[in-house]
This record gives C-alpha cells, structure tokens and sequence, in this order.
C-alpha cells in the first residue's frame, strides 16, 4: 500500500488529468486532486490556490458601492486590516 504522498506523484494520474497543477502564489502545495465532475460541453476550471484572508476585501467593498476615502477611512478604523497591497484609488 502507498502512502498520499506517493500516490500524488504517480504519473499516470498526472497524465489523466486527475492529479492537476495548483495555480497561485503562496502554500507549499504544487498540485490537487481534479474535480472528478465534467460536463459535456464546459472546460474545467483551473485550480487555484485559496485566497489570503481578506485578499479581495477592497473589490468586494467597491462593488458593494463604497468609494475610496469610505474604504481607507474602514483601514484608518481597524475596521479592515492593513494587509492590503495598496490603499483604494480612485471613486465608484
């Protein structure tokens, strides 16, 4: 019997397409299990990494409807926290 971390690495799941290249920065992950769905018709989706907490705060906030000086004024407050890349631009 294998163990997980030889299964991973046998290259016929690589080749069928069921152990996949994980895309995205960060973790020490390299591939994933592929989603073993796949409907006639739709190309699968490459997989990804999970987002940082609170990675896409400031895209949700604009669609939300809240400009920019809202949402630095939400950093300033600790309301959000100060991982950002870089503070708001600009007005919605």
């Amino acid at each position: 019997m294998r163990d997980p971390s030889e299964v991973i690495k046998d290259p016929q799941l690589s080749e069928n397409g069921i152990v996949v290249p994980l895309d995205g920065e960060g973790g020490n992950l390299k591939t994933t299990i592929s989603s073993p769905i796949q409907v006639h018709g739709i190309t699968k989706v490459a997989a990804k990494q999970a987002p940082e907490l609170g990675e896409h705060n400031e895209e949700i906030l604009k669609e939300l409807g809240f400009d920019a000086k809202e949402i630095d004024s939400f950093r300033t407050s600790g309301t959000l926290d100060g991982k950002q890349k870089e503070p708001a631009k600009g007005g919605t």
